[in-house]
C-alpha cells in the first residue's frame, strides 16, 4: 500500500511539472497608432517629424518592473485606417515573453511607453494599443 501511495505521489508530481513545462509564457501583441504624423501611400512606411524612427522593423522591447528585458519584437509594416481625427497608421507587433512579471513597460524604437499590469494584460488577452502623444 505504501508503494501505491508513493507511486501516486510521484505521478502527480510528474504531471504537475509537465503541465508547467507545457505552458509557455504569453505573447504580447499590439498596435502602435500614429495620427496625422505619417507618410501615407498604400501602406504606412514610417512616421514623420519626431516620429521618423517609427517604421517597419523598429525594435520593440518589453521590460519588467525592474527594467529587465523580458520580450523582444519588431514593428510590422504599417496599415492605414480612417479615423475622425484624420488618417491613422497602425504598426502591429508581437513579442514572445521569456517570463511573466507583475508589471511591464513597452519600448518602441527606444521610446519608453506606458506601464501595464499583469492582471490588466490578462484581462485584455495580452493585447495593447500604444498612441504616442495621447
Amino acid at each position: 500500500m505504501r508503494h501505491l501511495f508513493a507511486a501516486i505521489a510521484f505521478l502527480s508530481l510528474i504531471a504537475a511539472c509537465a503541465t508547467e513545462a507545457e505552458t509557455p509564457p504569453p505573447v504580447l501583441a499590439g498596435d502602435l497608432v500614429l495620427t496625422k504624423r505619417l507618410t501615407v501611400q498604400e501602406r504606412c512606411e514610417r512616421g514623420t517629424g519626431d516620429y521618423q524612427d517609427i517604421r517597419e522593423g523598429a525594435e520593440v522591447l518589453v521590460r519588467d518592473g525592474a527594467g529587465a528585458v523580458v520580450g523582444i519584437g519588431s514593428l510590422e509594416l504599417g496599415e492605414t485606417g480612417d479615423h475622425p481625427e484624420g488618417e491613422r497608421c497602425f504598426f502591429g507587433f508581437t513579442a514572445q515573453l521569456a517570463r511573466e512579471a507583475d508589471f511591464y513597460t513597452v519600448e518602441i524604437a527606444g521610446r519608453k511607453g506606458p506601464h501595464f499590469s499583469h492582471a490588466g494584460l490578462v484581462e485584455s488577452g495580452w493585447k495593447v494599443t500604444l498612441e504616442p502623444g495621447r
